[in-house]
């Protein structure tokens, strides 16, 4: 009986700690092959449909060194860094140094973690995770309660031996 109390109990701290469980970040992907052979890998904290970044894990491009990068998924555009122009729909710009220039292009549309193409360009978006979910951390406990319940009952049944 108290092992079903226990199992319930456990069921349901997983069920509140499940929806809370989030991934650690956002990796994104952004090639360009046919357009100045663009390459972008940036990581972000949450989900973003539209980026402004200058920290990568990767940036090259055939026409030099990019230093800033924006990105859009929506319809809205994106607002080049250099000069503050407007481009329509889902795009990308990115500024290379020396001299200041700006590369853009279209990008396809998103709005969630996956890989989307549109012409040349394909942005790949995926969620990273290093530390384990909450719930995964409550199974831990859950498994040292049964294992003691357990070590106490096949304690009580076995007959001494004296």
């Amino acid at each position: 009986m108290k092992i079903a109390r226990y199992g319930l109990a456990a069921l349901v701290l997983i069920a509140f700690l499940t929806p809370t469980a989030k991934a650690d970040s956002f990796v994104y992907q952004v090639t360009s092959p046919s357009f100045f052979n663009v390459d972008v890998i940036f990581e972000l904290p949450s989900f973003q449909e539209v980026v402004d970044t200058t920290t990568f894990i990767k940036a090259t491009s055939s026409a030099g060194p990019i230093t800033e990068f924006g990105l859009s998924g929506n319809s809205t555009g994106c607002i080049t860094i250099t000069g503050g122009g407007f481009s329509t729909g889902p795009c990308w710009t990115a500024v290379l140094v020396p001299p200041p220039t700006a590369l853009g292009s279209d990008s396809p549309s998103f709005s969630s973690p996956g890989t989307f193409t549109n012409f040349d360009t394909t942005v790949t978006i995926t969620e990273v995770s290093t530390v384990p979910e909450p719930s995964a951390l409550a199974l831990i406990p859950l498994g040292l309660v049964v294992v003691r319940v357990m070590r106490k009952r096949m304690g009580h049944s076995r007959p001494s031996t004296v």
